[in-house]
């Protein structure tokens, strides 16, 4: 194995916890080469992406001990336009509205009931919705979800009420055109939205971000189930 300057034991933390935290670490050593160790299980995924981005060096990664071997950007390796595009993910808006999630909820007698599930780092989510004709009259959520999928749950929970089928199948649809990069945020009562757009630069997040539009897309059509 590599030599490392440092290590760090980031244990089961996972999504914008753990590169805001790895950023703030390599900053402080730059050109030397930290041991990150993280079990999350988007970690695979993220972090060789996010290393991209940033223009940090990947030396190595070792599957079976979830070890990641990074050397830091320093002043010989130049700067990247896209070094700080982490935090234009990740801002203080994103944790905000992920902590305005309120607990989870049920309905007890709702008109529809869907879940979908991120295979990528496990993030689940359940709803229920309350149709009165074509408009959503109740909802209820459980979520179990990374930053990004508690972001987009606690922007739908505000303000699905009132909202029309046709009203929620085009915000999905902006959704994922934004992350695609094909199409502009959703706007109105759903700008809020818009703060997850940075999340295009990292795919293997597109489907927790959209996490709570998979589950919607599937009850309002009829299909509960499903990964």
């Amino acid at each position: 194995m590599l030599r490392a300057d440092d290590v760090w034991d980031a244990g089961g933390l996972g999504c914008g916890e753990l590169v805001l935290d790895l950023r703030g670490r390599l900053m402080a050593m730059p050109g030397r080469t930290l041991r990150l160790i993280a079990q999350d299980p988007g970690a695979p995924e993220d972090i060789p992406s996010w290393c991209r981005m940033t223009g940090h060096q990947l030396l190595q990664y070792d599957a079976p001990s979830n070890s990641y071997w990074i050397k830091a950007r320093g002043e010989a390796t130049g700067t990247s336009t896209a070094a700080d595009e982490v935090e234009q993910i990740y801002t203080p808006k994103v944790f905000e509205l992920a902590k305005s999630l309120g607990p989870p909820s049920r309905l007890e007698a709702p008109d529809a009931t869907a879940h979908a599930r991120s295979k990528l780092c496990g993030s689940a989510i359940e709803i229920d919705l309350g149709l009165t004709g074509e408009t959503v009259s109740g909802y209820a959520q459980r979520v179990n979800a990374c930053l990004l999928g508690r972001t987009s749950a606690a922007v739908v929970a505000q303000q699905i009420i009132g909202a029309t089928r046709g009203e929620l199948a085009g915000v999905s649809l902006a959704m994922r055109h934004m992350l695609a990069g094909t199409g502009a945020p959703p706007t109105g009562r759903w700008a809020d939205l818009a703060v997850l757009e940075p999340v295009r630069l990292l795919t293997a997040r597109h489907a927790s971000a959209l996490l709570v539009f998979t589950a919607l897309d599937r009850a309002l059509a009829g299909q509960p189930a499903g990964e």
